[in-house]
């Protein structure tokens, strides 16, 4: 029992590293297309936003999995096979990274072929680099986090972050052009890869003296599986986001995609968790401890669902007034797209893929449904793209991924041998839904109550804020911030006194969240 305790702590204190160095990633991160919607022109905007769609996609997909191996095999007891698992994974991520900047260079039409703009080609060759680059570097994070080495990757990624927010931003403020972010980009996934090979270099001393081709098959056949079917993920994710860019213009284009914007602190709970809870997941397989792996999720599902849930329901009511702060009102077409993706995130609190890749075989069977959906996504589009606005195009997107969330849960059930009266496990979760539901209502009267009135209010006072520090634009920025400000603290106090009657959190972890309250809260003393 106290073995338990004590891995649930250590998982805990790992948690807790990551989403801080997360958390600081997402703050830093959210400037970037604050800034960029307002130094660039819509057209400028589509244009930035369909190059890096390009790099994103490719940085997922290329890798194959096999980067995310380094989980499973940095796990095991062998240090030969530790060190060969990593140069496996980097040879393999340097040729695909390579043969991918060799495709955008010797065939730059591809980018006019996908968006309809010849000005695309002029950014293929450093678009190539910079591919190539992130998906060598990406492994940084990876190995740190494979490695259990939570601390040493939260400091990796708060300062890698750090210094492609500084590279980017400037490259916003000084030359306010896309070449000028590739470039910056790619300075960024330079630092990223020599940081790589010294950390690697120094916890694998030599691990590039050997090479087994036998090894490299096993780590393969283990990988791309899992690979292929996140290969299939992200096409199906991001293929509407093509056929989009390629009818519609750039400037559409910037409207749509920032109607598919998903605050990053989404992601940042969702890997944290998820960094976590993938090793202990496979560690609970290999000793056949089924029931663990079932409540370790249950309670995964409901810690996201505290947050996932009321995000939900304050975006829903305020998707109008967030869009407009954040973009400006040249997006407010987003509104309808964004309440459209928002959808989703509910969902996004029944992990998955943690026990998926603790069973070998749901890499297959996702194989499978995913490329089913893919076709069938792609196909739907294909013949209806010139009948539809975006509206009804991110509709038909997010029905899709509900269809792939229901299957692969249905798989994850039958593997987990999970029975009709293990729905009580949920209970929790429904409690904690209801609650942020509950919580919304009173926000929403007093929202369309007091809405208009707030905003004059606050128009004002950002007016005379502002022309007091001597700066006279962003009114609507300031005004935005302090509606939606207002708003959250109102819809945090409904659901903190919901929640507390719900007993969802327990004495010990409400005490600790006072008494860390209390020590910032408290005076420094000088000695």
């Amino acid at each position: 029992m106290e073995d338990t305790k004590v891995q649930e702590q250590s998982l805990t204190s790992q948690s807790i590293s990551i989403l801080f160095a997360k958390l600081v990633s997402f703050v830093l991160s959210v400037l970037l297309p604050l800034l960029v919607v307002r130094f660039m022109t819509p057209h400028e905007v589509g244009v930035y936003r369909q190059v890096f769609l390009v790099s994103n996609y490719l940085v997922d997909i290329l890798p194959l999995g096999l980067s995310m191996s380094a989980y499973y095999f940095l796990n095991r007891e062998n240090q030969k096979e530790r060190s060969l698992s990593i140069l496996n994974i980097l040879i393999f991520n340097f040729i695909l990274g390579g043969l991918a900047c060799l495709s955008l260079v010797l065939y730059p039409g591809i980018l006019i072929s996908l968006f309809q703009n010849d000005e695309m080609i002029s950014y293929a060759a450093p678009l190539g680099i910079l591919i190539w680059l992130r998906i060598f570097g990406g492994f940084l994070e990876i190995v740190a986090l494979a490695n259990r080495e939570a601390k040493t990757a939260s400091v990796m990624i708060i300062l890698m972050q750090m210094i492609y927010m500084a590279l980017m931003v400037g490259a916003i403020l000084v030359y306010n052009s896309v070449n000028s972010l590739i470039v910056a980009a790619l300075i960024h996934s330079v630092i990223q890869t020599a940081t790589l090979f010294l950390y690697i270099n120094t916890r694998f001393p030599g691990f590039w003296k050997h090479f087994d081709l036998k090894f490299m098959r096993q780590q393969l056949t283990y990988a791309l599986p899992f690979g292929l079917a996140a290969l299939l993920y992200s096409s199906q994710t991001d293929v509407h986001n093509f056929f989009v860019g390629n009818k519609f213009s750039a400037a559409d284009f910037a409207v749509y995609s920032i109607g598919c914007f998903q605050l990053p602190l989404i992601w940042v709970l969702y890997e944290s968790v998820s960094a976590v809870v993938i090793p202990k997941m496979s560690e609970l397989q290999a000793n056949g401890e089924k029931r663990q792996m079932i409540a370790l999720s249950v309670n995964a599902m409901l810690k996201l669902g505290l947050v996932y849930f009321p995000m939900f329901f304050f975006l829903m009511i305020t998707a109008k007034d967030f869009i407009i702060t954040l973009f400006t009102p040249t997006y407010v077409d987003s509104v309808p797209i964004f309440r459209i993706n928002l959808i989703l995130l509910p969902l996004m609190c029944i992990m998955v893929d943690p026990i998926g890749r603790a069973f070998a075989e749901v890499g297959s069977y996702l194989l499978k449904i995913r490329a089913v959906l893919f076709l069938l996504l792609s196909a739907s589009l294909w013949l209806v793209i010139d009948d539809l606005n975006m509206f009804e195009v991110i509709g038909l997107v997010v029905m899709f991924i509900i269809v792939e969330k229901a299957l692969t849960v249905w798989k994850c059930l039958k593997l987990l041998e999970v029975s009709r009266a293990d729905i009580g496990l949920l209970k929790d979760t429904l409690v904690a839904f209801c609650t942020a539901g509950a919580a919304a209502l009173p926000l929403l009267f007093i929202y369309l109550v007091l809405h208009d009135l707030l905003v004059e209010i606050y128009l004002k006072v950002g007016e005379y804020i502002l022309s007091f520090l001597g700066i006279s634009r962003e009114v609507l920025l300031f005004e935005g911030l302090l509606l939606l400000g207002t708003m959250m603290v109102v819809y945090l106090i409904f659901y903190g006194l919901l929640l507390e009657r719900t007993g969802l959190i327990d004495a010990e972890a409400k005490n600790k969240m006072l008494f860390r309250i209390r020590r910032l809260l408290q005076p420094k003393t000088v000695k």
